[in-house]
């Protein structure tokens, strides 16, 4: 019996090319994406995706708790026990938005870590994460940064982070193929 891997990929296509999305009475040719249940075209994605989010950024961990009756809790402790920390630590949390994984790979070794740098599309989401911060006294705010951005994009040189992570917000990403060459 072999450890359980903490990533499992799985080839699904998350990206497709369609000949026609109809958008009311007109039809145009163009490449879709997913968004919840629904097809559209990749370029409505990212503002749909900020829009959702900002509507909820302030009760965003409560809609977690209550969608998965607090199991995302668990989920999220078994994946930062996993990670590879190493001494004196950069962490980047991408798609970090209210900062859980942050907080919590700040908990699990409050002195190994040099810095954490939550970056996130939604400044909305991470001004909810910061002040989330600054009423959790066992944090050491010095040690964590907020950086709004795009996860396909990121503005950081190569080898500046020992771990990278992104959770369930790897699904809101349009291209995924372009996030996943970001940390490999």
């Amino acid at each position: 019996m072999g450890r359980t891997p903490l990533l499992h990929v799985v080839r699904r296509t998350f990206t497709t090319p369609s000949n026609y999305v109809k958008t009311g009475n007109l039809t145009s040719s163009a490449t879709t994406t997913h968004f919840g249940f629904e097809n559209i075209a990749e370029d409505e994605k990212q503002s749909k995706v900020h829009t959702v989010f900002a509507n909820v950024a302030d009760k965003y961990d409560l809609l977690n708790d209550a969608m998965s009756v607090g199991v995302h809790r668990l989920w999220k402790n078994y994946f930062v026990n996993s990670a590879p920390l190493l001494p004196n630590s950069r962490c980047l949390d991408v798609a970090g938005g209210t900062g859980d994984i942050a907080f919590r790979l700040m908990e699990r070794d409050p002195n190994g870590i040099r810095d954490i740098t939550v970056f996130d599309i939604n400044q909305t989401m991470l001004d909810v994460g910061m002040n989330r911060a600054k009423e959790e006294k066992s944090l050491n705010l010095n040690k964590l940064k907020w950086i709004c951005g795009n996860a396909e994009a990121l503005p950081f040189e190569d080898n500046s982070f020992d771990l990278y992570t992104i959770a369930f917000g790897i699904r809101n990403c349009t291209h995924i193929d372009k996030v996943c060459v970001m940390f490999f």
